[in-house]
């Protein structure tokens, strides 16, 4: 038998008593949003740190093993921008759902499964089933290229923030976007392929100063967004 119309808008509707339950998740929300942050910039300390085992590797002669520690960095680099996108989506994403920030036109044709549904109607007390299904959705995607970030961004902030993340660094935009890609495609390269370009033996030339200048670049991107996210965050 089929649900009448009313009775399903009834079953789904929020009261007053539970639309307060979600403000008061919200609250938590907010403080994870420090610790998605603070989670990257331990990241990247922990990234910069490896420095140390590269300039023994190299002192002590032993430069192919230090060489591959840099490597290594880079690959860590960009996972932890992955992950930082990854979580700031998840985290925008129930705001929006809360009413707490302003929906974006992305946001309003984001897919659920119909199990996803079920679990929603069942359990009105919680968003849970939410923070899964983006999970769940997201799990085979990677926010390391400029395409995809810029996309993922779109999702979850009206304001073109890959832009103007741009401009607080003070690189053009397509010049930023180049680098971004450059640094994903030696990533791909590393993780893929040795570093070593097709029908090739040898690796690509690598150096300390090259890798510092990725890390400095993806951690100023990414506290730029941050910032211009809460920074919007707090107008709504």
């Amino acid at each position: 038998m089929f649900m009448s119309k009313e009775r399903f808008l009834k079953n789904i509707s929020l009261t007053r008593e539970s639309r307060q339950l979600e403000k008061r998740r919200v609250v938590i929300a907010e403080q994870k949003a420090n610790d998605i942050m603070n989670q990257f910039q331990y990241n990247i300390q922990s990234i910069r740190e490896k420095f140390a085992i590269y300039d023994e590797l190299f002192e002590n002669g032993k430069k192919q093993h230090a060489e591959d520690v840099l490597r290594s960095q880079i690959v860590f680099l960009m996972s932890a921008l992955d992950f930082y996108m990854h979580e700031i989506v998840r985290y925008r994403l129930l705001k929006m759902f809360s009413g707490e920030i302003r929906k974006t036109e992305s946001y309003k044709t984001f897919i659920v499964s119909l199990q996803t549904v079920e679990e929603a109607l069942k359990n009105p007390e919680t968003i849970d089933w939410l923070s899964e299904e983006i999970i769940l959705r997201h799990s085979h995607k990677t926010f390391m290229a400029s395409k995809a970030i810029k996309e993922v961004l779109s999702l979850i902030s009206r304001e073109k923030i890959f832009a103007q993340a741009c401009q607080a660094l003070q690189t053009e935009h397509t010049t930023a976007t180049k680098y971004m890609d450059d640094i994903y495609r030696r990533r791909n390269e590393i993780a893929h392929q040795a570093d070593r370009p097709h029908n090739e033996e040898k690796q690509h030339r690598i150096c300390k100063e090259e890798v510092e200048q990725y890390i400095d670049f993806i951690e100023k991107f990414v506290q730029h967004v941050h910032r211009l996210l809460m920074e919007e965050e707090s107008k709504d």
